[in-house]
């Protein structure tokens, strides 16, 4: 099958994106509601390590972009030049990122100058403006802890390029062990340093990059006609299960068994079920509510810490009642506002900017291309 043919819209795999930003989000704040309600252990696990959704954008990530910029014809191995694929992911990322950081940034400058914030906080922020915080472990959540993994998604973006021209390149089977092998590696690195340095296990971009570029061979076969499951219904439910089932029972799993391999080739095979599916199943996760949803969960990705704790600020400042500022039901609550929220800005800010942008760029005589 030629790499230049017509792609196909992935809708499903677009709504997957707010299922795993809504555990994100729940994993930062339901926490110790879940704890007070007395709720189940395996769902508080579940929520505890919400932020193993990561591995899920990182590897959705690559299998995206591979399969939307993947060239058979052109010799960088991409239908655009780097630039244009740079100022794409540039102009999809950045004006919500930098909306994000500015919200707490009056609440942070008046602390300082009161001195309830102290200095130093104020000098992260060029770091974290110029999406380097991940590669300074400690500073990595600083501003806005959510913000790190797009300190980790630039350097995917920055390598890219490069990975396309490997893929033209270089033959499957090599690229399949390969990847698999540094896989492998470095999530068996990431279980041996987290006792010593958990921030570096967690947050190095470079620990991060395998599944990136596992994410790009999958959506380099896919496009091909490859890695094609007869029965995509049950490898999705089969997938998902065994995610949840991961998630719930961390606990009394062995660490051959729940580790970052394992639940990147779970995520891979979610991801390559959910672009097959057909029938009524496909029609629910394609529905116009859902797609939407998943097309702001970036912006709910990236504004929900801000905005909920401001939200908790000024209800506190109103109301001074703890326990019902961190109950689950106005958690709950402030999820509900928080998906709201993130299809306004997706719709009435983030759109329009990148618009702007564009066309900003045409009126340069410089080429443009469609953000995917």
């Amino acid at each position: 099958m030629a790499l230049n043919q017509p792609r196909q819209r992935l809708d499903s795999l677009t709504s997957l994106r707010f299922f795993a930003a809504a555990l994100v989000f729940f994993n930062h704040f339901a926490r110790d509601a879940l704890a007070q309600v007395h709720a189940p252990q395996p769902i508080q696990q579940l929520f505890q390590h919400g932020r193993e959704a990561v591995i899920f954008f990182f590897l959705l990530s690559g299998f995206v972009l591979s399969y939307s910029y993947s060239d058979g014809v052109r010799p960088n191995g991409m239908r655009v030049s780097a630039w244009e694929f740079w100022w794409a992911r540039f102009t999809r990322i950045y004006p919500s990122y930098l909306l994000a950081l500015a919200l707490p940034l009056p609440r942070k400058l008046a602390g300082a100058v009161m001195g309830t914030v102290p200095v130093s906080q104020l000098y992260d922020l060029p770091w974290v403006i110029l999406l380097l915080q991940a590669w300074i472990p400690s500073k990595a959540d600083a501003w806005n802890p959510p913000a790190w993994s797009l300190s980790v998604e630039a350097v995917f973006y920055a390598f890219f390029p490069i990975g396309a021209m490997m893929l033209l390149r270089l033959q499957t089977r090599f690229l399949y062990l390969t990847t698999l092998i540094v896989l492998a590696a470095t999530a068996f690195l990431q279980q041996s340093i987290a006792p010593y340095s958990p921030n570096m296990a967690a947050f190095f971009p470079l620990i991060h990059l395998p599944v990136f570029c596992l994410g790009m061979v999958f959506g380099r076969e896919f496009l091909c006609g490859h890695l094609r499951l007869r029965k995509s219904l049950f490898f999705f439910w089969f997938a998902s299960f065994c995610v949840v089932a991961e998630l719930m029972f961390s606990s009394n799993l062995p660490d051959v068994l729940y580790n970052p391999f394992i639940l990147a080739l779970l995520y891979g095979l979610l991801i390559l079920a959910a672009a097959q599916l057909s029938g009524v199943f496909n029609n629910i996760l394609s529905s116009k509510l859902l797609v939407l949803l998943g097309e702001a969960s970036y912006v709910l990705y990236i504004l929900h810490m801000p905005f909920t704790v401001a939200m908790q600020r000024l209800v506190f400042a109103f109301i001074g009642d703890p326990p019902l500022v961190k109950s689950l039901t106005f958690i709950i609550f402030l999820f509900a506002i928080n998906v709201m929220v993130s299809v306004i800005v997706h719709l009435r800010f983030e759109m329009p900017v990148r618009k702007w942008l564009y066309s900003h760029i045409r009126s340069t005589g410089r080429p443009v291309v469609k953000a995917g």
